[in-house]
């Protein structure tokens, strides 16, 4: 498995099987593998709370599982993928963001999450992306900006591009 993802998904699999608290497992979901150096895993999280989480409760059975799956021992380190985590924007948001949570079914988040991969994109950007195009949709009068029409077609263009040709 050298793909970190494949691996990630089978760990994770593992994991949900083992832990029992339904935050912690919904955490889980949230965790993604960015690389593996030397004998040290990283692990990002969506924010302070999750990495807290994952550290103080759950950092012993990943470490078990993956160095298992690994067949070698791995220690792991866990950082925030969100605002505090990454270095300042060059342009900040002109608006104040705010955090909701929607609830999806488990294969729409994870269709929408590889969507976000193939797109080369933040997972809450394509999000807001699409509410934004929905509701300019709605709204005949609503401006758009040229930059969000430019990736809505660039989106469309990867998608199309990316799907098999129909039977014919």
């Amino acid at each position: 498995m050298s793909d970190l993802n494949e691996l990630w998904a089978a760990t994770a699999g593992e994991l949900a099987e083992i832990i029992e608290g339904p935050q912690e497992r919904a955490y889980l979901r949230l965790t993604r593998l960015r690389s593996i150096v030397e004998n040290t895993a990283l692990l990002t999280v969506p924010d302070a709370f999750a990495r807290d989480l994952i550290e103080s409760r759950m950092r012993s059975v990943i470490a078990d599982v993956l160095s298992r799956r690994l067949g070698a021992p791995v220690q792991i380190a866990v950082v925030v993928n969100g605002p505090e985590g990454r270095a300042p924007a060059l342009n900040p948001e002109p608006e104040p963001m705010v955090t909701r949570g929607v609830r999806l079914p488990a294969g729409l988040d994870q269709r929408m999450r590889e969507a976000a991969d193939r797109a080369g994109v933040p997972f809450s950007q394509l999000i807001r992306e699409w509410i934004e195009l929905g509701l300019a949709d709605m709204d005949d009068e609503q401006v758009v900006s040229l930059a969000t029409l430019r990736r809505a077609i660039a989106h469309a263009a990867h998608s199309t591009a990316n799907r098999p040709e129909p039977a014919r």
